[in-house]
Parts: structure tokens; sequence; C-alpha cells
């Protein structure tokens, strides 16, 4: 580090002891000289040689030293940690929603798909943002009790970091617009999710960026980034919970989707079976799934409904190879389907007992 020219030293020192003869305030000197140039901390220092000067007393050493320093590491390692979880969550919940709202043309998506990236990301900034919440308390209680931890190198160290983070995440947005629209593949999913990513990245980049800049600042910037924060993550929150439903709607459909994997597996074990005994020129369906699932090579399969313990119901029918599947649904079968596309999934159900007709000649649907 590179030490100031003495003569520019003396001049700022000469020209603090002048204003302050003229009555100027500290706070005025320090916002017009931090103006002209000169770096705050220089200020400050020239300021603490005055008043050292004027009173004859050197300015005490605040205590502390590598216990706050280590505490002050940790609280903004906490802070970035969770603000790295609750905005990447917030980003991941609105992605999914916007998934959801605005499917590809033909696409399908099984609600218990949706509902896994929503459960998951909810939890994130459910438990993210309230402990970010905590360590910025924390930290600004601590920076107005003691102005002199803004020049804390722990702090410098990992904002600077995070802006770093935030403006490539803020360039790779715009990169990817530019490169999209120049494509012609613009579609108001992929603009929606980039301001999305922007909005974030930006609002993130813009308040730590605010936050170098000053010293002994009002709170402005923080009132404002909280407030935009907790109002976009209430929003979020409130939204996912509309759209998730209650824990027990997602329980019931986890245990239909597991209804329907069993019956897809069955199906499959019976379609095996059926071709082995065909090349055996001895075609025949199995008797029943006891039948089924103890035959030689058999994979092992799930026979019964996960909640009741009941047996699935399997019929023979007289035209064989077809045969039917059944089972009772907690729920109506829920799907995201892509614009424009009114083709039903063969496994979609009514609540209730359901029946599936299969033909064990032919491939399992999907």
């Amino acid at each position: 580090m590179t030490e100031e020219p003495s003569g520019r030293r003396e001049k700022l020192t000469a020209f603090l002891e002048a204003a302050k003869a003229k009555g100027a305030s500290d706070e005025f000197l320090v916002r017009l000289l931090v103006e002209r140039g000169f770096p705050e901390k220089k200020v400050l220092d020239a300021l603490s040689g005055y008043y050292e000067s004027a009173t004859g007393i050197a300015i005490p050493q605040r205590g502390g030293g590598t216990g706050e320093n280590a505490r002050d590491t940790f609280l903004y390692l906490l802070s970035f940690s969770a603000l790295g979880t609750w905005s990447a969550g917030v980003g991941s919940l609105l992605f999914t929603l916007l998934d959801s709202w605005l499917p590809e043309p033909g696409a399908h998506r099984a609600s218990v798909a949706l509902s896994y990236g929503i459960s998951g990301s909810l939890a994130s900034v459910m438990v993210g943002f309230p402990a970010y919440l905590f360590a910025m308390r924390l930290i600004l209680r601590e920076l107005g009790a003691n102005p002199e931890k803004y020049e804390s190198g722990a702090r410098k160290w990992l904002t600077y970091i995070a802006l770093l983070i935030a403006s490539g995440i803020v360039t790779g947005d715009l990169i990817t617009f530019l490169a999209f629209f120049l494509r012609g593949d613009l579609t108001a999913r992929f603009m929606l999710k980039a301001v999305t990513l922007l909005v974030l990245a930006g609002g993130v980049f813009w308040y730590y960026l605010a936050t170098m800049k000053r010293a002994l600042a009002s709170q402005r910037q923080d009132t404002i980034f909280a407030t935009v924060a907790t109002i976009l993550v209430l929003a979020s929150v409130t939204t996912g919970f509309l759209t998730l439903g209650s824990p027990l709607r997602q329980r019931e459909a986890s245990w239909d989707a597991k209804r329907v994997s069993d019956l897809r597996a069955i199906a499959g074990e019976v379609r095996k079976q059926w071709t082995r005994t065909n090349q055996l020129q001895e075609p025949r369906l199995p008797g029943n799934l006891s039948a089924l699932a103890s035959a030689a090579g058999a994979q092992p399969l799930s026979l019964e409904d996960p909640v009741s313990g009941e047996p699935y119901e399997y019929r023979r029918r007289r035209e064989e190879p077809v045969y039917e599947l059944c089972a009772t649904f907690a729920r109506s079968s829920e799907r995201v389907s892509g614009a424009g596309s009114s083709t039903p999934s063969f496994w979609d159900h009514q609540s209730g007992r359901r029946c599936f007709v299969l033909d064990a000649a032919r491939a399992v649907p999907n």
C-alpha cells in the first residue's frame, strides 16, 4: 500500500484546522472531502489527528481485537449465506410458478412434480429469510453503535464478494436475454424469468453497493431494501401456498402417485411374462397377482395399497391378453398441461375406485 504524499496530508490537516476554526461540522467536512475524492478513512484519520492535537490526548483504541473480528466475520457469513438461501428460493419458486402458468406447448407435468418444486423452494425461503433478517439486525445494530466498523476488513471483503456474484448474475442474465433476442427465441415465460433474475440480483447489487458508499448515512437504503424484500417474499410465499395447497392434499397426491407407480410396475411385469410365454408358444396371463410376483425372474412388486394395505385388483378378461388393474385413489389426478394440448394421460383418474384396461401384447402406457 502506498502512503499518501506528506504535502497532500499537510494541506488536508491545514484545511481541517482552518475549517474547524470557522465552525464547520465534522459531518459536513467528511462529506465535502469525500466528494472531492479523498478516501473517507483518510479524512477520519486527519480529523483524529486534529482532535488529538487540540486536546493533547490520544484517541483511545476500542478493545475487542481478534474476538470481535471473528464475531463480525461470523455475522457477515451468516447474513450472506442466508441471503443466498432465501433469494435462490424465491427465484426457484417464481420459476416453478411461471413453468406452471406458462407451460411449453404440448408439455405435461404431473402435480406431484410441481408440488416437490414449490415445497422445496418454500422451505428455503421460510428458513433463509428470517435468518437473514436476524443477522442483518445484529449487524446494523453493531454498525450504529460502532460506526468505525464500516471500515471492517471482513465487512468489505465479504460485501465485495457478494457484489461480484450479484454482478455476475446480472451480466449473465443480460447476455442470455440478448442471445435469445438475437435468435428470435424470446417467449413470455423466458422474459419473465429474466426479469425475475434481474430484479433479485440487481436489488442485492444496488443495496450492498450503497452500503459500501456510506458510513454515517441514514437508514433509508436499509428500510427500502428490507421493505421491498419482505413484500416480495410474502407475495411469493403466499402464492406458493395457494398453489401448493394443504399438506394433507400433498400427502394424498403422493399416495396416488405411488399407486400409479405400483400399477405401472405390475403392468410391466405382466407384459414381460406374456412376452416370455408367447415365445414358448404358450401365451397366457398370470392367474393372479401372487402368481405374477412369485414367477421365476419376476421383479419385486408392491401389490398392496400404500395406505389401506388392501391388495390391488387384477382381473383377466375373456379376450386375452386384455386384463384390468384397479385401485382406489384419494384425489382426482391433476396435471399441468401445455397450452393447446388436451391429450390426457392413460393413468389419469378420479377420486375413488378406478380400473385401467390394458393389453399385455402392447407396451405399457406412460
